[in-house]
């Protein structure tokens, strides 16, 4: 009899132990696939980009520089994401170029380009 209740107690820890491993494993599974990112829109992008850009220049004297920049890399990645081809993304990026020289002083543009890689982000990312 201490042999049938050894054995039973055995088959029940392995079955225990079994339903643990297999309810560890499907919440896990469970944990991937639901883990997916939206895309960003274009609103959330620019807000990046203006954050970034904000960091990189002292914009003090600039009143309206939130509103502005946000609404010109809106229209930025609104028409990076329409863009058919390479020469479509190209005349953008000249043309946010254009309105980035337009806007900044010349030492500002400079303090974007020391910062590597920002200001090839900002006119065509």
């Amino acid at each position: 009899m201490i042999r049938f209740n050894s054995i039973k107690q055995i088959f029940m820890k392995k079955i225990i132990s079994f339903m643990i491993l297999l309810l560890a494993f499907s919440i896990q599974a469970s944990a991937q696939t639901t883990a997916k990112v939206a895309p960003k829109t274009a609103e959330e992008l620019a807000k990046q980009d203006v954050f970034v850009l904000s960091k990189a220049i002292d914009v003090s004297g600039y009143e309206n520089f939130y509103v502005d920049l946000t609404g010109l890399f809106v229209k930025k990645h609104r028409a990076l994401q329409e863009a058919k081809n390479e020469a479509e993304k190209k005349q953008i990026a000249e043309l946010i170029d254009g309105k980035l020289k337009a806007t900044f002083s010349p030492t500002q543009i400079e303090a974007i380009k020391a910062k590597p890689g920002l200001y090839e982000k900002l006119i065509s990312n």
